[in-house]
């Protein structure tokens, strides 16, 4: 029984360890860059996703006025607002977590831990990847 525990106690090392250099990786990022490599990558994302998301808006309201309107050119509009819609409120949480440079040391910690326990920024991107497989599965559909 004491090897086991012995084992356990190890674990939690090799995990507190592991975790502390995730974090100072982290701080040190966010210290040189003012955010993460992942956080510019998903606003790079989003802003490629809100730029589609008006085109079909866009296209969808330029048919002309005395062409019906279908529902599923109605469907699509409402969707690309809502992606539009979460995009933007992924996108404020990424700018409340950017960081100056020249912040210091104190700033930087500050955000690293709000960076590292960000549970809207996951929720946020999750919906925004339901919404964007809804959009395409509707634009599949319309252009069939």
């Amino acid at each position: 029984m004491e090897g086991i525990a012995a084992l356990s106690m190890a674990c939690n090392v090799l995990q507190i360890i592991d975790y502390s250099q995730k974090v100072i990786k982290t701080c040190r990022e966010i210290h040189e860059r003012g955010s993460t490599q992942e956080h510019q990558a998903i606003s790079e994302n989003v802003a490629h996703l809100v730029l589609a998301s008006k085109t079909v808006q866009d296209e969808l309201k330029a048919v002309p006025a005395a062409q019906p309107v279908l529902p599923i050119q109605k469907s699509l509009v409402s969707l690309a607002k809502k992606c539009i819609d979460i995009a933007n409120r992924l996108q404020q949480e990424l700018n409340q977590l950017m960081v100056s440079t020249s912040k210091g040391i104190l700033g930087t910690a500050k955000q690293t831990i709000k960076t590292l326990w960000s549970p809207k920024i996951a929720a946020l991107r999750r919906d925004l990847a339901n919404c964007q497989s809804d959009l395409q599965n509707q634009v599949i559909v319309k252009t069939r």
